[in-house]
């Protein structure tokens, strides 16, 4: 009998292979059964239970040689080498508020502001300047960011509106580039997608552009998954890790709009995002929009690993 991986590998083949057995059989197919059986195949219902250990030790299977590592670990540093190392300066396209490369999350409650923030960012940052008029200083963009952005929770009428209202970028303006929810592909689906499938999937995308973004916008990540558990820290930790991953190893700045929880007390937005357990280690930066008694006005809380916690009044 052949050797199949999986059991999907398996099912495609082993209706096959019982036929075989069955003719050689004097008794008819129901003698067959116990012949599977010595090999660790049973029926069950819906098709074959495979028990791959037996059927391993039956079927005198060869396996292939055990891989080695793929990378050397070397020793470890010392203290004294940590304090003399060269280390590069974080590259801040927004100083202590938007690193690059890095993954950032803009996090906020139900129609709070995000979409309307991230479109600012994308339309603000094609040129050097203030992000917010109020805070010429604070919230200066040093470097210029061509922005792509993925509208999984919007149609091309949304957007227009916002631009229009906006008044910031002309017929003529090439950047930011948009894709909408009705163009886009899921970048995983559970049941069904694998590891490496939220970066093919965004490579993908990246395959119809001429001219390689500084700054991918996904808005919301969680409509751009499907079938996933957000508040499920051990189903969120490897999508999460996978998009600080395609960030650094594209040298991109990967800003990702997700919900939080409704907020408890003091703002914190590293507490208050959905999943948050599976979120904030991977974080460079991450942005909380909390409301105010004030209409129209926001409180920002900015936060990250290596930044100290910010909060800023905007409207």
């Amino acid at each position: 009998m052949s050797f199949y991986k999986t059991a999907k590998e398996f099912s495609g083949a082993v209706d096959e292979e019982y036929r075989l057995l069955a003719q050689a059989a004097e008794g008819g197919m129901e003698t067959v059964l116990p012949v599977l059986a010595k090999v660790g195949i049973t029926r069950c219902k819906g098709g074959w239970h495979i028990d791959w250990l037996k059927y391993d030790q039956a079927v005198n299977v060869s396996q292939p040689e055990p891989q080695t590592s793929e990378f050397e670990l070397g020793p470890p540093m010392g203290a004294g080498e940590i304090l003399t190392a060269d280390i590069p300066e974080l590259d801040y396209i927004i100083k202590n508020a938007l690193v690059r490369p890095g993954l950032t999350v803009i996090g906020g409650y139900a129609k709070m502001g995000k979409s309307l923030l991230c479109n600012q960012l994308a339309t603000t940052s094609v040129k050097a300047g203030p992000l917010f008029p109020d805070y010429e200083l604070a919230f200066q963009i040093e470097k210029p960011l061509k922005t792509l952005y993925l509208a999984y929770e919007d149609r091309i009428r949304r957007i227009k509106g916002r631009l229009r209202r906006q008044g910031i970028v002309t017929p003529e303006t090439a950047w930011p580039k948009y894709y909408f929810n009705d163009q886009l592909p899921p970048l995983f689906i559970a049941e069904e997608s694998l590891r490496g499938d939220i970066t093919k999937n965004l490579n993908a995308i990246l395959s119809n552009l001429d001219e390689m973004p500084d700054q991918i916008i996904i808005d919301a990540f969680i409509s751009s998954i499907i079938g996933v558990e957000e508040n499920k820290a051990s189903v969120m930790a490897p999508l999460w890790y996978e998009l600080r991953e395609f960030a650094h190893d594209n040298d991109i700045v990967l800003t990702v709009v997700h919900h939080t929880r409704k907020a408890q007390g003091k703002p914190d937005i590293l507490r208050d995002l959905r999943g948050s357990g599976a979120i904030a280690g991977g974080l460079e930066t991450a942005w909380g929009l909390y409301e105010t008694s004030t209409r129209y006005t926001y409180l920002l809380q900015i936060t990250g690993n290596d930044i100290d916690d910010n909060l800023w009044i905007i409207k």
